[in-house]
């Protein structure tokens, strides 16, 4: 969804692209490694240091700006923010 937002900058894009093919990797099984004195369906993911978000008032700022646009959180309602 969020590729399909208007005006994202070329870098941006090619960020959310990545990130999704990573999400559907996962999700495919492709990426994580099981855990041996566990379950079998249990695997560890590691998670790549550019999808890594700050322990901070700042990261969490980032990660609201990553799901929801600035005029998004100015007039929002709840069906804005289900979109």
């Amino acid at each position: 969804m969020r590729l399909l937002q208007p005006g994202l900058s070329e870098d941006k894009q090619k960020m959310a692209r990545l990130f999704t093919s990573w999400l559907l990797d996962i999700g495919d099984g492709k990426i994580g490694e099981m855990e041996d004195n566990n379950n079998s369906s249990l695997s560890w993911i590691t998670i790549p240091e550019e999808y890594f978000i700050p322990d901070d008032d700042a990261g969490l700022s980032s990660l609201i700006g990553f799901i929801y646009n600035h005029e998004t959180l100015q007039k929002s309602t709840a069906k804005d923010l289900q979109q």
